[in-house]
C-alpha cells in the first residue's frame, strides 16, 4: 500500500472514528437482541447474518461525506491519482464488511456458548458465513461502481434495481442450464453435489476476488471519465 492509497484509508478511518459512539451504541443493543433471542433457540446463524447486513456495507456512506465535501475535486488537485483514489475505497470496503463479519461472528458465538453451553458446527458455520460475506459482497461490488457513475442519490436507486436485476438473469441463467442438462439426460445430481462439496470453500471465495475485481475495473474506468 503507497503512500496515497494510506491516508486515503485513514481518512476513511478517522471519518469513521467521529461515528464511533453510534457504532458501539447500536452493537450494544444489537448483542442484547441477540441474547435474549437465544433464550428461543441458536441465533449464531442469524445473528452473524444480521450483524454483516447491518454493518458490513456502512463504507458506503463515506461517498456522502465525500460528494458533500467535494473531497475529490479537492484531492484531483494534489499529487493523487483518480486509480489510487478508487483502490483506496475498495481496501476500505473490504476492511469494514470483514470487521463486521467478525465482530458478528464473535458476538453470536458468544450469544450461543454463554446461553447453551455449546458451539455450532464449525465446518457448516464458516462455510455459512464464507457465502454470507459472498452476498455483502455481491451488494458492495455493484454499489460502488453505480455511485461512481450516478452520484449517491440517483446512484442509490441504482444500486437497488442492477443487484435485483443481476440475481434474476444468474437465476434464469441457472435454470435454462438445468433444464437443457436435464433434456439430454447430462445432469448427474450425485455428481454436481460430490463438486459442491469438495469445492464448498473454494468457489465462494473466487467468486468474491472475482466480483471485486471486475467491479474495482468498471468503477476505474468511470471515474477516470468522470468530470468533477
Amino acid at each position: 500500500m503507497n503512500k496515497n492509497i494510506k491516508s486515503l484509508f485513514l481518512k476513511d478511518v478517522y471519518l469513521f472514528k467521529n461515528y464511533k459512539k453510534t457504532y458501539i451504541f447500536t452493537t450494544f443493543v444489537f448483542a442484547i437482541i441477540l441474547f435474549s433471542r437465544a433464550v428461543y433457540g441458536d441465533v449464531t446463524y442469524i445473528g452473524t447474518l444480521l450483524f454483516m447486513l447491518v454493518f458490513g456495507t456502512n463504507s458506503i456512506s463515506t461517498f456522502s461525506y465525500d460528494e458533500m465535501a467535494k473531497t475529490e475535486r479537492y484531492l484531483i488537485g494534489l499529487t493523487i491519482t483518480r486509480k489510487e483514489m478508487v483502490r483506496a475505497k475498495y481496501l476500505f470496503a473490504i476492511f469494514v464488511s470483514l470487521v463486521a463479519t467478525i465482530v458478528g461472528m464473535i458476538v453470536s458465538f458468544l450469544a450461543t456458548i454463554i446461553m447453551f453451553g455449546k458451539i455450532p458446527n464449525l465446518y457448516f458455520y464458516f462455510l455459512f458465513v464464507l457465502y454470507a460475506y459472498l452476498a455483502i459482497s455481491f451488494l458492495i461490488t455493484t454499489d460502488v461502481p453505480c455511485i461512481y457513475k450516478w452520484g449517491t442519490e440517483k446512484g442509490r436507486m441504482q444500486a437497488i434495481i442492477i443487484p435485483i436485476i443481476l440475481t434474476m438473469i444468474l437465476m434464469l441463467i441457472g435454470m435454462i442450464i438445468y433444464a437443457v442438462l436435464k433434456y439430454y439426460a447430462i445432469f448427474d445430481r450425485q455428481a454436481v453435489l460430490k463438486f459442491l462439496h469438495n469445492f464448498a470453500y473454494p468457489i465462494p471465495i473466487i467468486l468474491i476476488i472475482i466480483m471485486y475485481y471486475i467491479s474495482y475495473k468498471i468503477s476505474l474506468r468511470v471515474f477516470i471519465k468522470k468530470d468533477l
